[in-house]
């Protein structure tokens, strides 16, 4: 059964997790295989890019300062994933600004596939996936993932348009991220946070 020492034990910080990424393309030894090398290389780069740019807007901030309780947000995640590359360090950067109030432990999904079963996206182990758990108590808050909803709309209808050619929707979805520029994320983020007062 999930508890927060299984979460404590298992989950890497935001540092850890860039270094495990920065070591597996040194090392030309991705997680997930040979083939994943391209996608990992990558994905150090998206986050590094993301992390010189990102502002977290203010009402995140807000959102943050008005929190009176203190959280643990488990995100589960591989380093080989675009979304995850996209969307971690926005997370990591909001958890950063919680002022302690939001304790980010990252899961890598293929080395517990027993807590990723417990987060299924419509019965597939996508990544990222993050659950906030409540620090005194360890309820389940929400569960956010694994992209925000109006990219998460364009691979579903991908999928109901027959899931045909997936390098253009692997393409439109990244497109999406540039423009976007981690808003969609903020503001479902941001909404999340304040229901929790």
């Amino acid at each position: 059964m999930l508890n927060l020492d299984i979460i404590n034990e298992n989950g890497l910080s935001y540092v850890e997790y860039l270094e495990l990424t920065k070591t597996s393309v040194e090392n030309k030894n991705p997680r997930g295989g040979e083939n994943m090398l391209g996608y990992t290389e990558l994905n150090e780069r998206r986050m590094a890019r993301i992390e010189k740019t990102l502002e977290i807007n203010d009402k995140i901030i807000e959102a943050l300062n008005n929190l009176n309780e203190e959280y643990v947000w488990m995100l589960i995640s591989e380093p080989w994933c675009g979304d995850a590359a996209q969307n971690l360090p926005v997370i990591a950067k909001i958890a950063e600004s919680s002022n302690g109030k939001i304790d980010l432990k990252i899961i890598l999904r293929d080395d517990h596939p027993e807590i990723m079963d417990l987060y299924l996206t419509n019965g597939g182990k996508s990544v990222p996936k993050m659950a906030c758990f409540k620090k005194s108590d360890f309820s389940e808050q929400f569960v956010w993932g694994p992209r925000p909803a109006v990219c998460q709309q364009i691979v579903i209808d991908w999928k109901a348009a027959g899931g045909e050619n997936k390098e253009q929707m692997l393409k439109d979805v990244q497109t999406w991220y540039a423009k976007d520029k981690s808003q969609s994320l903020q503001i479902e983020l941001a909404e999340k946070i304040k229901a929790l007062n």
